[in-house]
């Protein structure tokens, strides 16, 4: 194996110039592709005729309010009082009637009516849910939900936010790659003392992320639900 990448290598350290032309080209034609074809993307993960997938589908068909995202309000009395005193159960009660005026949120849920309180009373919560799904819970609507519940935080009660809808959204990229870049490139350099060796992997593995990230963009929903389709039959008997 290992002499085969050494002859793989040679062969294209002494053609240098037509394998980095060829890198470059790829990528052009990629992202040029990727700008002008793309299809439609969507932030809805769909897998159809998966189990899971069928149980949301009936969800919402048959109870649309459980389908959708929730955040759980969990609330502690102070030390040496209960939820049920007369101070405690206003504030509690205010919070959730503000909570049920933020936008898109459709049912808040009674501690004391859904049986979500410990038996001491020191602890309870209450699930907030709104209309859209997790993922389409806007950032605003759950910055608007924890400012409701300040006055409980003010009134002595520890309170913290919880569900779905408060599960944070992954993105790619940002400041934390771009350090892990430059330390990669510090530590590179110094391993190999030499600022061109360490940039080299650095540059092709980049080039390699960049046309991974692109070429899925020339798909459009159809066509990924075509190889979902296909990869599916795969796992079926005669497949």
């Amino acid at each position: 194996m290992a002499s085969r990448l050494y002859a793989w290598a040679r062969w294209m350290v002494r053609r240098r110039r037509w394998v980095i032309a060829t890198w470059i080209l790829l990528l052009a034609v990629v992202g040029g592709l990727g700008a002008t074809l793309h299809g439609k993307t969507s932030t809805q993960f769909t897998i159809p005729g998966v189990e899971a997938q069928e149980a949301q589908d009936l969800l919402k068909e048959r109870f649309p309010p459980a389908a959708g995202g929730v955040v759980r309000i969990v609330i502690a009395a102070p030390e040496g009082k209960t939820l049920t005193d007369p101070a405690q159960q206003e504030a509690l009660d205010g919070v959730l009637r503000e909570a049920a005026t933020v936008e898109g949120v459709i049912d808040v849920s009674r501690p004391a009516e859904a049986g979500t309180v410990s038996a001491d009373r020191t602890i309870a919560y209450s699930d907030v849910r709104f209309q859209d799904e997790a993922p389409e819970v806007t950032e605003e609507a759950k910055e608007e939900l924890a400012t409701a519940v300040e006055p409980l935080r003010d009134a002595g009660m520890q309170v913290e936010l919880g569900g779905s809808a408060m599960l944070p959204q992954t993105e790619a990229g940002g400041v934390a790659e771009l350090v892990g870049v430059v330390l990669a490139f510090v530590i590179l350099a110094v391993a190999l003392g030499s600022v061109v060796a360490a940039g080299l992997p650095l540059l092709t593995a980049l080039v390699g992320v960049a046309i991974g990230l692109l070429t899925p963009s020339l798909l459009d929903a159809g066509q990924l639900d075509a190889a979902a389709e296909r990869l599916r039959g795969y796992g079926q008997p005669g497949g």
